[in-house]
């Protein structure tokens, strides 16, 4: 990506397009908004790339994805994730474990239609001994001076203003340290629509000058 030009049209940035069962998996960082140089120096200024993600796994990873600071003219970053499954089922190379599913930097308007954030190792006794510290169950969303909105999913495009007439499918987050983190001294804020957590040390988190709201 690069963070001088527009996502519009998305020709214009590095894309990623995930769908159909796809599955990215038994990575560091699964996806990486930003670019490195061959010596694996991050390169300034290349946040802005596109994912859209429909339909698919991001599993085992100790961070999901994470977006690069991507702040054009004010504008909402185009990225989606609908019915996509973030999961951590079994501790990674070198005994990484879970980090955060899904890391914001900077970036406005991600959205999250329908999709599980889940720590499964949290219900498992074999895997106690990995959780001694709670932060190690890691967070589902994970978000720094960026804005966000949780929603559910339909599957049937409705027409405006008319509820879902498909299969409707809500957000969950579930045995996570935090659920959903929030941080922001920019007045950017997040919104949180009807989503399930359950065994989670906290469900939502948020500090800083801006709040979100959860509904």
């Amino acid at each position: 990506g690069t963070t001088s030009m527009s996502q519009s049209p998305t020709t214009n940035q590095g894309h990623v397009v995930l769908k159909n069962g796809a599955i990215v998996e038994n990575a560091h960082t699964g996806i990486w908004v930003q670019r490195n140089d061959e010596d694996c120096t991050l390169v300034a200024g290349t946040g802005g790339g596109i994912v859209h993600a429909t339909n698919s796994t991001i599993q085992n990873c100790y961070i999901g994805v994470e977006f690069a600071p991507y702040t054009w003219q004010s504008t909402s970053n185009v990225s989606y994730f609908k019915n996509t499954t973030f999961q951590f089922t079994q501790p990674i190379n070198q005994g990484f474990i879970l980090k955060s599913h899904a890391v914001l930097n900077k970036v406005a308007g991600i959205k999250f239609h329908g999709c599980r954030f889940t720590n499964e190792l949290a219900d498992d006794p074999s895997y106690t001994y990995l959780f001694s510290a709670t932060k190690a169950l890691g967070k589902g969303i994970d978000s720094y001076s960026s804005s966000f909105t949780v929603m559910p999913y339909c599957d049937a495009i409705p027409l405006v203003g008319q509820p879902c007439q498909g299969n409707l499918t809500i957000s969950e987050f579930r045995g996570l340290n935090i659920g959903v983190y929030h941080t922001s001294s920019t007045g950017h804020t997040f919104r949180v629509h009807q989503a399930d957590f359950e065994g989670n040390v906290t469900g939502i988190m948020s500090t800083g000058s801006a709040a979100g709201s959860a509904v």
